[in-house]
């Protein structure tokens, strides 16, 4: 019983020090905002969790950046998430992704990418184009699933910067290290 008490109190104290206030000066999205960058024709699931997820931690508002085919089915989902197509799944442009979502990036707090986002090359190069300008931002990253796989791909577009989180599962991890392996070995090579 001792123990449960102190963890209680515990807990209590850390929200106290984490918590914003809730005093009535603030507005919406001061608290957090959160980009995610993920979901395509076959998963709609993943970018919408992520964003629940969000949500339920404390950020305030929440922007999911999808495929045309996705869209609609994540704005289904919940009516709290701002939900915008930012590229076809059919015929995706790099260029019209990226540019949609940096558009944006100056008003989120952190960016998620990779949820669902599927392997098309022109969708990765858009994503790699996307994390270039969240660094010259300073915008912390989380990158998961399919964002992965572009990390696995480029090692070079995270490479060095303390902002970003990756989530790998166990085969994802092997992947990553496997890249960062033959990363290490070529800068061996080449000095």
């Amino acid at each position: 019983r001792r123990t449960c008490c102190l963890s209680h109190h515990l807990a209590i104290d850390f929200l106290k020090r984490v918590s914003p206030p809730l005093d009535g000066r603030s507005h919406k999205g001061q608290g957090g905002r959160v980009a995610i960058l993920g979901g395509s024709k076959d998963y709609t699931g993943a970018p919408y969790y992520a964003a629940m997820a969000s949500l339920r931690t404390g950020a305030e508002l929440v922007y999911v950046f999808t495929a045309d085919e996705a869209s609609l089915p994540i704005k289904t989902y919940s009516p709290e998430l701002m939900v915008s197509p930012v590229y076809s799944g059919l015929s995706p442009s790099r260029s019209d992704l990226a540019d949609s979502v940096c558009a944006q990036l100056s008003r989120v707090h952190a960016l998620v990418i990779g949820c669902g986002l599927g392997r098309e090359l022109e969708v990765l190069e858009g994503a790699a184009m996307v994390i270039a300008h969240a660094r010259e931002l300073g915008i912390p990253l989380v990158i998961d699933a399919d964002g992965l796989q572009l990390i696995v791909q480029q090692p070079s577009v995270i490479a060095g910067y303390s902002e970003a989180i990756l989530t790998p599962n166990a085969a994802e991890f092997r992947r990553l290290l496997a890249a960062a392996a033959a990363m290490m070995t070529l800068t061996l090579k080449s000095s």
